[in-house]
């Protein structure tokens, strides 16, 4: 059985510490990150220096649509609407999703119904979607 393939919407401090968890867990494979704030080089510094949690001990780049993390490329993008994800073109099986968010932050996605049934027909495909909130992280 092969690495399970991890995906992470919204790259928040939860979606951050979600990725530093699992590093290096032989059966997780980081394959996408999607966060609408940022490209993937403002991604990498982030993800190296954290104001809690102290500088992470690997070696993070980003550019263009790729983030790097001890030479292993995770693709990165910026879609804004659920249906605009490519989950399927990068296998990701599981998908963190940090995207509830307090009424201080911008909502990755919209919360009209297009959007709703959007979000509904991308987790549909997903063997499993994890929820998270950065509130008082």
């Amino acid at each position: 059985m092969g690495s399970t393939r991890i995906g992470i919407n919204g790259f928040g401090r939860m979606g951050r510490l979600a990725l530093r968890a699992g590093w290096g867990a032989p059966d997780l494979t980081f394959a996408y990150v999607n966060e609408i704030a940022g490209d993937a080089a403002t991604a990498a510094h982030l993800l190296t220096f954290d104001s809690v949690h102290g500088r992470w001990d690997r070696r993070v780049e980003g550019a263009g649509e790729v983030l790097s993390v001890d030479d292993v490329s995770i693709a990165y993008g910026s879609a804004s609407r659920p249906g605009e994800v490519p989950w399927d073109a990068h296998d990701v099986d599981i998908v963190i999703a940090d995207e509830l968010r307090t009424g201080l932050s911008p909502r990755p996605f919209g919360d009209d119904e297009a959007d709703w049934k959007a979000r509904a027909e991308v987790w549909r495909n997903r063997d499993a979607v994890i929820g998270g909130s950065d509130a008082g992280a």
